[in-house]
Parts: C-alpha cells; sequence; structure tokens
C-alpha cells in the first residue's frame, strides 16, 4: 500500500515598476534613426504597477494500493484529496476548492514479459485567484478523466521495453479568452475569460526504451493525437475541426553514452 500527503504554502512579492512614453521621461524610439542613449534613466519617472504577487496553500491526502488477484491478475486503486486557497494580494481577491479525483487499473500478466493493462483516472485543477476575480467569480475547476489499454512487451531478455498503448482524455471546463469580449470599456459586462466546455483527446502511442549496447540507451516514442471540441465556442476550433494549439503528431527521441571513467 502506498500513502502520503503534500503541502505548499507560497506566496511571492515582486515590485514592478515602469517607465514609458515621454510624459515619463522616455524619448520615441525611432527606427530609420536608432536614438539610443539620448536620454538618462537615472530622471524617469518610474511608476510602481502594484504588482504584489499570491498567497498560495494547498495540501493533499492519496492512498493506493496493489492486490494481486491471482498469479495473473493485478488490481490497483486509489484516490487522492486536494484542498487549495489562492489570495491575490494586490485585489484582495480570494478563491478556493477542493475535490476528491479517484484512479483504478487492472494488469493481465499473460507471461513473464509480455503484459495487457486497462486504467482510468481522474484530474483536478483549480483556477487562480486573479482569473477568478476576472472572470466575475464564474470559472469552475478544470476536471478530466483518462482511459488507457495497453501492452508491454519485454525484448532480449529484458534489455528492450516496449509499451503500446491507445488512449481517451476528457478535458471539461478549461480556462480560455472569451471570444465576445472586446474591451473593457465596449463589453463591460462580458467576463474575458469563460470556461470552454468539453475537448476530447484519442490518439495511440508507442514507447521504446532500452540498451542498444552495454553504453549506449535509447527512448523513442511516437504518437498520435486526435483532439476534437466535443462542446464548446466553434471560434476555437481550426479549419480541419480540431482544437488549436494540439498537435496530431508527436514524436522524440534521446540517446544516453556511458562514457568511460578515467583515474585524474
Amino acid at each position: 500500500m502506498l500513502f502520503g500527503g503534500d503541502y505548499h504554502d507560497i506566496e511571492t512579492e515582486y515590485d514592478y515598476f515602469r517607465a514609458r512614453y515621454e510624459a515619463d521621461g522616455v524619448r520615441n524610439l525611432n527606427i530609420f534613426e536608432l536614438n539610443y542613449g539620448l536620454t538618462d534613466p537615472s530622471p524617469y519617472n518610474l511608476r510602481d504597477m502594484e504588482r504584489d504577487g499570491i498567497e498560495h496553500t494547498k495540501y493533499s491526502f492519496y492512498l493506493q494500493d496493489m492486490v494481486n488477484l491471482n498469479e495473473q491478475w493485478i488490481l490497483m486503486l486509489g484516490a487522492r484529496f486536494d484542498d487549495f486557497e489562492e489570495t491575490d494580494k494586490e485585489s484582495g481577491a480570494s478563491y478556493g476548492d477542493n475535490d476528491v479525483s479517484y484512479r483504478t487499473g487492472l494488469t493481465y500478466k499473460a507471461s513473464d514479459d509480455l503484459s495487457f493493462y486497462t486504467s482510468y483516472s481522474e484530474s483536478f485543477n483549480p483556477v487562480s485567484a486573479s482569473d477568478f476575480e476576472e472572470s466575475t467569480g464564474a470559472l469552475e475547476p478544470t476536471t478530466g478523466n483518462q482511459i488507457e489499454v495497453g501492452a508491454k512487451k519485454e525484448w532480449l531478455d529484458g534489455r528492450i521495453f516496449t509499451t503500446f498503448v491507445y488512449y481517451q482524455i476528457d478535458k471539461e471546463n478549461l480556462v480560455q479568452s472569451n471570444p465576445d469580449f472586446g474591451d473593457q470599456d465596449k463589453t463591460p459586462n462580458i467576463a474575458p475569460l469563460i470556461n470552454y466546455g468539453l475537448i476530447e483527446s484519442e490518439g495511440v502511442e508507442i514507447v521504446v526504451v532500452g540498451d542498444i549496447s552495454d553504453k549506449l540507451s535509447l527512448t523513442a516514442n511516437y504518437a498520435y493525437n486526435d483532439t476534437q471540441v466535443i462542446e464548446g465556442d466553434e471560434r476555437n476550433v481550426s479549419d480541419d475541426g480540431t482544437f488549436v494549439n494540439a498537435p496530431k503528431h508527436q514524436a522524440g527521441i534521446w540517446f544516453r553514452y556511458a562514457l568511460e571513467q578515467y583515474d585524474s
């Protein structure tokens, strides 16, 4: 059985001063006849932007257990509780929330070097206090769930390890810029941030990890990912109907070579 917890108490504080425009003593920049260094920065009228940071407190507890049902079947059960509170020191706005997320999985060991598995997990990601205030208190935490079905196989007496997995990830209430918001003067009754419906990612991933030789090891992966907007504003959809900024193909490769040691 695995159990534990974590606690974070974070406070940020910084000074942000800004000078711009001729009223602050800063001359306009001429891109055709560069005029760097024509003014002395010491008399600039630096204005305090009053960005005072945040106070953030978060704690969580988690519990997970693996149960061997028999020699071939393994059951995994887990749960996690998260609680947080954040305060924007500039505005005094405060926001807190908590939730319980669960995970479970089932593994079938077909042989010593081959296993099949399926898993389900949930996620919970609260919004920041500043975003919550900016949206006039209308934002919900981002939640999600993920389903995986895959196979893991060892090759060459365990020197090469491969994973093939199919997955589906659903994300609900992502925080996005409101396409109906212009600026505070033109659209004062429209929140600049909104929760964005439901996004679904579906795809496959292949991972290869192993030792090519005694000194050279390899990690490589490829993923095909199809992300669709199930519920939400169509203005955040690309021409082919997929969610923006979600690549369909991702690949990576990494080598490590162990150098011989030399006596100094």
